[in-house]
């Protein structure tokens, strides 16, 4: 809430910081967060702005702290992963999914959703496709030495985690979000000033262009992979329910399931995340920041 107000002081379209210095300054036409911090507000919103991205990032939320705040149960967390030491076969699919996926292999604790820093969603996701049949027998270790209400949320959680939409949705998710982790990185190093800032966002959003140009042969390799972990866990997949009126979901004809979910998943993520960076990081800031055009 605090977070909620302090950007609402700061970029208030009426009486904001931003207004004041433009009502000032009407040449002052882009003043804006810290170019972290943009990149950080790119994924809050399109997480938010997709209703899948949302569901999922909320239910992990849910998760990590059902598990990881009891200190009985991160015991149980504990014991399941160390245990779990099955070879990664996941195919990398870009330069820095060896290192994400390596990382979470090591990590014997799962990471918990911190809402000011984006980087725990790809640091989460990454964990939870690594850990996945570990995190569903401690899910079902928790249902039965429990009873009451903490057995039903453990099977609650257990039911999601055996979805193949939760599947399909937490895979997409990692695979895009990893591609914005480096620039992240980069934004916050101290050496890195506004004109490389700003040309290595642009060249982000070409990436996702040619994400998008491609995502027929995309999107296969992330659906071959939730079949994968499907598979391992014996759930069959599977598309929703169509309906001639749906307002809670996306719900756009598909021939097959994979196309209905690259057409009502994929594609409308790497759409509203190529939308926010233009948003954030403009083309036309390019001359503003040079003084002069290229």
């Amino acid at each position: 809430m605090k977070g909620l107000r302090w950007m609402a002081t700061m970029s208030g379209e009426i009486s904001g910081v931003q207004r004041r210095i433009h009502d000032s300054f009407p040449e002052a036409k882009y003043f804006v967060h810290c170019n972290s911090h943009r990149l950080n507000l790119v994924i809050v919103n399109t997480c938010s702005s997709v209703v899948e991205a949302r569901n999922i990032m909320t239910i992990l939320g849910k998760i990590t702290w059902f598990v990881c705040g009891v200190i009985n149960r991160k015991a149980i967390l504990k014991k399941e992963v160390q245990q779990d030491d099955k070879d990664l076969d996941f195919d990398l699919l870009y330069e820095s999914g060896e290192a994400l996926f390596g990382a979470a292999k090591r990590q014997k604790v799962m990471p918990k959703l911190a809402e000011t820093r984006w980087t725990s969603r790809i640091d989460i996701l990454s964990w939870l496709l690594v850990h996945y049949q570990s995190i569903l027998n401690i899910l079902e270790t928790i249902k039965a030495q429990s009873n009451g209400q903490t057995a039903a949320d453990a099977s609650s959680y257990h039911a999601v985690l055996l979805n193949f939409d939760f599947i399909v949705a937490a895979v997409m998710l990692q695979y895009t979000l990893g591609y914005i982790r480096p620039l992240s990185i980069l934004l916050q190093s101290e050496t890195c000033d506004l004109v490389r800032a700003h040309l290595e966002s642009r060249d982000l959003v070409s990436v996702f262009q040619g994400i998008r140009t491609d995502s027929s042969a995309k999107f296969h390799d992330l659906y071959e992979r939730s079949e994968s972990i499907g598979r391992e866990n014996e759930v069959v997949p599977m598309k929703p329910r169509s309906a001639k009126r749906q307002r809670h979901r996306a719900n756009a004809p598909a021939e097959n399931i994979e196309d209905y979910y690259r057409v009502n998943f994929f594609l409308p993520f790497i759409d509203h995340i190529i939308s926010h960076l233009n948003s954030r990081f403009p083309e036309e800031l390019k001359v503003i920041i040079l003084f002069h055009p290229y």
